[in-house]
């Protein structure tokens, strides 16, 4: 009894990590209508920091001061999703990583939601990047991440080749 009590505590220690990789198989409608570069003041940058530097690396847009921009930029949080694939394989692959405890690692694609407004003399445009990812989760993750690239990375590769979806227009606030 103590004994499993000590695998289940070490098992629990160490733990599966997950990491996200932008998926590089993904099939992306080719970005036509790349998204102009234009002069924008993100005024809650502050409020998303990890979103901002995402924004700020991609180079999408012309960071800039208050008074030199035309658009105001208002960040919204980034989701990452997960796609819930039933009967495809995914419960075969969840379950051998389970009985294999953690050493099989699980791939299952996932979809980061990258969204903002544009706002301009007082009204406001939703915009979305739908940016394809991959949810790995194993105990091998741990080991791995030194020589995979970041997930820092991953977003802003994803950001910088996904196009902008248009989600709302409004009139005013």
């Amino acid at each position: 009894m103590m004994r499993n009590g000590i695998l289940a505590c070490c098992l629990w220690l160490s733990g599966c990590t997950t990491h996200a990789y932008f998926d590089q198989k993904a099939d992306i409608e080719p970005n036509l209508a790349k998204t102009p570069y234009v002069s924008v003041y993100v005024f809650n940058a502050q409020a998303y920091p990890q979103e901002y530097q995402w924004l700020k690396q991609a180079n999408v847009y012309q960071l800039v001061d208050e008074h030199s921009a035309i658009f105001e930029l208002k960040l919204k949080p980034a989701q990452l999703l997960p796609a819930y694939l039933c009967g495809t394989g995914q419960q075969i692959q969840t379950w051998s990583s389970a009985l294999s405890l953690g050493l099989m690692p699980i791939e299952q694609p996932a979809t980061l939601y990258f969204q903002y407004q544009l706002i301009r003399d007082g009204q406001s445009t939703h915009y979305v990047h739908a940016i394809p990812m991959l949810s790995r989760t194993s105990l091998w993750e741990t080991l791995m991440h030194p020589w995979v690239p970041s997930e820092v990375q991953a977003e802003i590769k994803g950001l910088q080749s996904t196009p902008r979806a248009l989600v709302a227009h409004d009139a005013g606030f």
